[in-house]
């Protein structure tokens, strides 16, 4: 029995931002700029890839994602639904 050619695609796309490099950065800014401005849609986003990625990449594109947080609220309800954030993003968060 073979399987999907698609099954593996979700496991590849984790990956490929988990490797937490410049591309998946580049990725990860599509996905949320391109997804529609749907709370629970962007808390999974936040709890899931955002969060793996968070641990990894962070300090490199540090500066930027503070400017997205404070400036962007999906970008804001993404980040708020990690618990996985360095403190200085939480000290974003916490300002209005």
């Amino acid at each position: 029995m073979s399987s999907h050619p698609d099954e593996n695609v979700h496991d590849e796309a984790v990956w490929i931002i988990e490797k937490a490099d410049r591309e998946s950065w580049e990725i990860l800014k599509a996905i949320i700029n391109l997804c529609p401005h749907d709370e629970t849609l962007l808390a999974h986003i936040g709890a899931g890839v955002f969060e793996n990625w968070i641990t990894m990449g962070y300090f490199s594109y540090a500066e930027e994602m503070k400017d997205l947080i404070t400036t962007d609220p999906k970008w804001r309800t993404v980040a708020a639904s990690s618990w996985q954030n360095p403190e200085e993003l939480n000290d974003v968060l916490r300002k209005k």
